[in-house]
């Protein structure tokens, strides 16, 4: 009786120790998606204000926040900010177009976070992981549009779902 409460206990403390790193790896992993979504943007014209950026880097797909940092003394922000999108393909986007282009009269510098880094393994193999499955994301949709529709521009590949 003895062994079997305590092979109970063994199995019921694996299972546990099981469940905190199955967490963990999954809060890796939401953290990591979290800083995929984001770009650093920089060298802003300072009149700009979040609104414009929402309004440009909208254009890569949907816009969460905008975050600028502000200066308690002049009221203007010190011309960096940074953009987190719904969806990281939206991110990657704004970054491989938008690095060096003119906004609001100034090149803009459009980068990764510093904290990216720390993340870097976890990115790696969701991108290992991503490579398995072909998804194209897109944006931007009129709402007039139905599922047909944008089944009929994609008629020659095989599209499983749309969502």
């Amino acid at each position: 009786m003895e062994q079997s409460v305590a092979m109970v206990l063994k199995k019921q403390s694996t299972s546990q120790a099981q469940n905190v790193i199955a967490l963990q790896e999954a809060s890796q992993r939401q953290r990591a998606l979290m800083l995929m979504c984001r770009i650093y943007v920089g060298s802003i014209y300072y009149d700009l204000k979040d609104d414009n950026l929402r309004s440009v880097f909208g254009a890569f797909g949907p816009v969460k926040a905008v975050d600028m940092s502000f200066d308690l003394q002049t009221q203007k922000h010190k011309g960096y900010a940074f953009v987190e999108f719904e969806a990281p393909e939206a991110a990657q986007l704004a970054l491989e177009q938008m690095n060096g282009v003119v906004v609001g009269g100034r090149n803009v510098k459009v980068g990764r976070p510093n904290n990216v880094p720390q993340a870097a393994p976890i990115i790696q193999q969701m991108h290992q992981e991503a490579e398995k499955y072909n998804r194209v994301y897109v944006g931007s949709i009129h709402p007039d549009l139905s599922e047909s529709d944008i089944r009929s521009v994609w008629y020659d590949q095989s599209v499983s779902t749309v969502s």
